[in-house]
């Protein structure tokens, strides 16, 4: 019985097509808060396709060869993302939670707690949210 199964779900996935199967993000950044109560992310296919997601829409574009490897070069040279990690504080009521995830561990950090190792990759990912 199991092996049937197995084998009708197969055929339903090969008769879908390829595009039935959305690949996982490589990258995937959020900005949420601060006193404007921003919601943003950002999501990088290994490809470079990007999906960008604000208040004022969505869109989509395609990083290049050199910006995806100098973004995923920043991402690994931060040595952050052999774990789950998180950079925040408690206080105060404005600020802006950034939530990075690479390589299956995700770093949560607030405006002004990102890691030094983190700021450039943080801030290349910041400027593809501004319109």
């Amino acid at each position: 019985m199991i092996r049937l199964f197995a084998l009708l779900f197969s055929a339903v996935m090969m008769a879908a097509g390829p595009e039935a199967v959305a690949p996982s993000p490589l990258i995937a950044f959020t900005r949420t808060g601060g006193l404007a109560g921003f919601d943003d992310s950002v999501e990088i296919l290994p490809s470079g396709k990007t999906s960008i997601k604000t208040r004022g829409g969505s869109r989509s574009a395609r990083l290049s060869t050199s910006a995806m490897s100098q973004l995923t070069r920043r991402l690994r040279s931060s040595r952050l993302f052999d774990q789950d990690r998180a950079y925040t504080t408690s206080e105060g009521a404005d600020h802006m939670t950034y939530t990075l995830r690479y390589q299956k561990a995700t770093v949560t950090m607030h405006d002004d707690k990102v890691p030094a190792q983190l700021k450039a990759a943080v801030d290349q990912l910041l400027r593809l949210i501004q319109p």
